[in-house]
């Protein structure tokens, strides 16, 4: 049974390597895929946020993580919290950030 067992998990490993490698593949043929101009345009998150409004969110963010940190005794906790809350993954609560 053990010998069995071996050639099992062997199996498992080379096969999960044949299809870590095939994602590999796949991957690299869909970005040789891409035109150009579609490599160069502006990320969305970038579009949609310039970088000021990104950095007053981040001081929003980081405000109510220090008032938050005292509360739950934990930086980590406090951090996935605000995360949570700032992705609207936590209904009814949101940061306003004006």
């Amino acid at each position: 049974m053990a010998l069995k067992a071996d050639k099992t998990f062997v199996f498992g490993e080379e096969c999960y390597a044949y299809k870590k490698s095939e994602a590999i593949k796949a991957q690299a043929e869909a970005e040789a895929k891409v035109p150009e101009w579609k490599k160069n345009e502006i990320p969305q998150e970038e579009r949609l946020f310039p970088e000021d409004e990104r950095e007053r969110k981040r001081r929003y963010n980081r405000e109510a993580l220090k008032a938050l940190v005292p509360i739950v005794k934990d930086e980590e906790t406090a951090k996935a919290i605000i995360t949570a809350i700032a992705k609207e993954a936590v209904p009814h609560i949101h940061i306003d950030y004006t």
